[in-house]
């Protein structure tokens, strides 16, 4: 969640207002309540500093920013805190904190702008339980807007339905990533470059027209294959090759048995590899292997009840 050291993954967290100490305070309850990003996060009074931080470290991917006393309006200031961040081709996201009372400017800057999240009061952050449970609520609606933003419902139904001629395929590799990366040290952001690939795979790099206009997604997922090595043990334990790319990797090998009905033996194969001082990946595949075969047997068994259905059907 929001609190995890795999969030925020990439971007610095800056907290902003004119009201003397109220920033600090809200930079160390959040510091409190997620020790894993504290070194991401940093607080102004200024105006001035504020913007030089954002232009110097050109990743201030999120703003907390402080309704009271603000001598500019939220929604300029946080247009230009967010420009040096989203010159890179990133979004960046937010939200504004009223002092304890709405006020009609808060409710506008935050209605009219789909990238301020959230219009919360201070109190949000008096207290570590509070703290806790405002950050992670801030996560979701990140990451959901995130994906809103980027990879539209409407576009990948389409890609899933006129492109991938074996949807079960696609279900087991996400499936096979979501258990795989629950124990391994990725990041959210690479997590969904490996989604995106996994969805785009059928037209990666075919320069659909489509696609032209979603750019952004085919840049994200190139990041999975960076290197542009075949998939071998040997390259698991590779250590100039990012772990998002092994994941990806393997998550395909293992797909690729699944789909030839060889997923047991490919899983005996990889396992005998999980020895002492072998690559966590390996270890985490041999442990997997009962779950793997389950989720394997769940998808056949629903082929075999829709064949069945629509053999009756036909009759």
């Amino acid at each position: 969640m929001g609190r995890h050291q795999k969030a925020w993954e990439g971007i610095s967290l800056l907290v902003y207002g004119n009201d003397p100490m109220e920033p600090m305070k809200i930079e160390q309850a959040l510091a409190e309540a997620t020790p894993a990003n504290e070194w991401k996060l940093e607080s102004y009074e200024d105006y001035d500093d504020a913007l030089n931080f954002c232009k110097k470290t050109m990743n201030v991917g999120f703003i907390f920013l402080l309704e009271n006393k603000l001598e500019i309006n939220p929604a300029d200031i946080f247009r230009e805190l967010s420009k040096p961040y989203q010159k890179k081709g990133w979004p960046t996201m937010g939200v504004l904190i009223h002092s304890g009372k709405e006020t009609f400017q808060g409710i506008r800057t935050w209605s009219e702008n789909e990238h301020i999240l959230k219009y919360v009061s201070k109190d949000k952050f008096s207290n570590p339980t509070e703290t806790s449970s405002t950050l992670d609520s801030i996560w979701e609606s990140y990451c959901s807007v995130f994906n809103k933003t980027y990879m539209p419902e409407k576009l990948s139904e389409s890609i899933l339905s006129g492109f991938h001629n074996d949807k079960d395929s696609y279900v087991f590799e996400l499936r096979c990533l979501n258990l795989l990366s629950q124990n391994i040290n990725i990041s959210w952001l690479d997590l969904t470059a490996i989604k995106w690939r996994l969805l785009i795979d059928p037209v990666y790099g075919k320069k659909e027209k489509f696609l032209e206009p979603h750019q952004f997604i085919e840049e994200v997922a190139s990041t999975c294959t960076t290197s542009n090595a075949k998939f071998s043990f040997e390259s698991i334990k590779e250590k100039n090759i990012p772990i998002v790319e092994k994941l990806y990797m393997t998550v395909k090998e293992i797909s690729d048995a699944y789909r030839n009905n060889q997923l047991e033996s490919k899983i005996d194969e990889i396992s005998s590899k999980a020895r002492p001082g072998s690559p966590a990946l390996f270890r985490h595949i041999k442990n997997s292997k009962n779950i793997l075969m389950e989720i394997s047997k769940g998808l056949n068994s629903d082929n075999v009840t829709q064949e069945s259905f629509n053999k009756r059907k036909s009759a």
